[in-house]
């Protein structure tokens, strides 16, 4: 599966429009996807390759689908905390590097998916192959796990 497919199902979870300032040389202004992924970098949730390449043409495989869930998540996260409580950072993947632990949690975003809830028990994140391409199926799954989880966090079940 190609990375553009993925990401646009996450860019539309954002909605975020704006301007592609080609963080990566790959990229295009013109491409169809070039404002999200452009928005997605600015967050922090892509980074691409050392060479400034995105290579949304690359099949996606589980450990790259499970790193960019877990820095999505770590965004939201940081972007519903209160300015209020004195969380004044630019942004929240400026507060996010600004705070990185050594965890192994935060080393392996596998186990931060499957330790937080964010995997359902039959996920093929959990399975041994982390270098085995995604397909279209297990990423709407582990889409629709994570957003039904953030929202979980977000707007609590009253009980």
């Amino acid at each position: 599966m190609q990375i553009a497919v993925w990401l646009c199902l996450v860019s539309a979870m954002l909605a975020a429009p704006g301007l592609a300032s080609e963080h990566f040389k790959d990229v295009p202004k013109e491409h169809w996807a070039a404002e999200s992924v452009d928005k997605l970098a600015e967050m922090g949730v892509v980074k691409g390759y050392p060479d400034s390449t995105f290579r949304g043409d690359k099949p996606v495989t589980r450990y790259e689908l499970a790193t960019v869930l877990r820095r999505f998540i770590e965004y939201m996260r940081e972007s519903w905390k209160p300015i209020a409580e004195g969380n004044k950072q630019d942004s929240p993947a400026e507060a996010r590097s600004d705070s990185q632990s050594t965890t192994k949690q935060d080393q392996d975003p596998i186990a931060f998916l499957r330790d937080g809830g964010f995997l359902a028990e039959d996920s093929v994140l959990l399975q041994e192959d982390k270098n085995k391409p995604v397909t279209v199926d297990q990423l709407a799954q582990a889409l629709a796990t994570v957003a039904a989880k953030l929202t979980e966090e977000r707007v609590p079940v009253s009980q």
